[in-house]
């Protein structure tokens, strides 16, 4: 592991700034800082009461608020209230890539992020990228709870000096854009499709032949709507949750990048409790994870019976056509797996997926 490329550009955050009023509170102050940075820790065997601040950047009935309600009962009722839970939904402690910097110094405990801040410091998790290498989102979980996410896990912890507790899934990505319904791969030539900063990502549409164009999170309402680009791929969560339904017209359920989610504890929180209270925060962080995955599997299904009913015309692919798509885009593993790690990391999440 030691030997991986690290060249990728850092990717924008999933969710740097949410859109139409779903933003719900400020970013971590100046006063939050130091506070964070000149409190005390007590010992490993303290069983004094600690307050944890749990964060994450969505709406109140997205999966990511469902996951850490159960992850404060169980570590409340477990720990006999020694470690009581504060959540802030609505990017509160800020966004994605300011959470994970704030776990550092103790501005903020725990959170759930997707991989997109992670890649700026480890970029072998944009192996969860590659074109459609898993079956579908919970697949990608999988391997992230396997063998795949062990070879991760001490990179991204010694990155974001936070332990990962749980790994969950984000979705799918599914195809969407206001111009044609996507029936074939032939479909995506031409269309100006947003992606993040992922160079998988950018390499992956230009091999459908159509212009990638990087576009932040908070702007692609606005792109859309004016023409900028053509359509995304965020999936159907996504596309309720954030009404982009409202400036686009055709989606296809392409399913051909997987969006898999990390919960990080900060290593400087989990020096504050015993080693007994550290095992639960482990235990329930790893249950929180699934129940994550488990929410954004059931949501998914209703999003799609929403957009029908906002006048989507959804276009579902069978097997044989969706490995036409996959056939396309086969270019981008020979020239993007130094980018993710190597063969061996790539391997790996093949291993995962068969």
């Amino acid at each position: 592991m030691s030997g991986y490329n690290r060249l990728l550009d850092a990717e924008v955050t999933r969710r740097e700034a949410l859109r139409l009023g779903l933003l719900g509170g400020a970013v971590l102050s100046a006063a939050d800082i130091i506070a964070a940075c000149s409190s005390g820790t007590s010992s490993t065997g303290s069983t004094q009461s600690v307050n944890m601040k749990v964060g994450h950047d969505s709406p109140l009935t997205h999966p990511y608020q469902k996951a850490v309600e159960a992850f404060k009962k169980e570590v409340e009722s477990k720990t006999n209230g020694r470690v009581k839970i504060t959540i802030y939904p609505n990017a509160q402690l800020g966004d994605e890539a300011t959470m994970v910097n704030g776990l550092k110094i103790g501005a903020v405990d725990a959170v759930f992020t997707s991989t997109s801040p992670i890649s700026a410091s480890v970029k072998e998790v944009d192996v969860f990228n590659l074109p459609f290498l898993f079956k579908d989102s919970a697949q990608a979980a999988a391997a992230a709870n396997g063998d795949l996410g062990k070879a991760l896990r001490p990179l991204i912890e010694t990155a974001t000096q936070a332990e990962v507790a749980g790994w969950g899934a984000g979705g799918d990505r599914d195809m969407w854009n206001s111009k044609r319904p996507v029936r074939t791969p032939d479909d995506v030539r031409g269309l100006k499709m947003r992606t993040q900063a992922s160079q998988v990502q950018q390499d992956t549409y230009a091999a459908f032949g159509a212009l990638p164009t990087v576009i932040s999170f908070s702007e692609l309402y606005t792109a859309v709507q004016t023409g900028v680009v053509d359509g995304a791929d965020n999936g159907p969560v996504d596309m309720v949750a954030l009404k982009f339904y409202q400036v686009t017209k055709y989606l296809t359920l392409t399913r051909h990048f997987t969006i898999v989610v990390a919960f990080l504890v900060s290593k400087k929180f989990m020096s504050k409790i015993s080693s007994a209270d550290q095992d639960v925060i482990r235990t329930a962080g790893k249950n929180a994870g699934a129940v994550e995955t488990q929410g954004q599997n059931d949501q998914s299904a209703a999003a799609v019976t929403s957009l029908k009913g906002q006048g989507i015309q959804v276009v579902e692919l069978d097997a044989q056509t969706r490995q036409s798509f996959a056939d396309k885009v086969q270019s981008v593993f020979a020239k993007d797996q130094d980018l993710v790690g190597g063969s061996s990391v790539v391997q790996l999440a093949r291993q995962a997926a068969s």
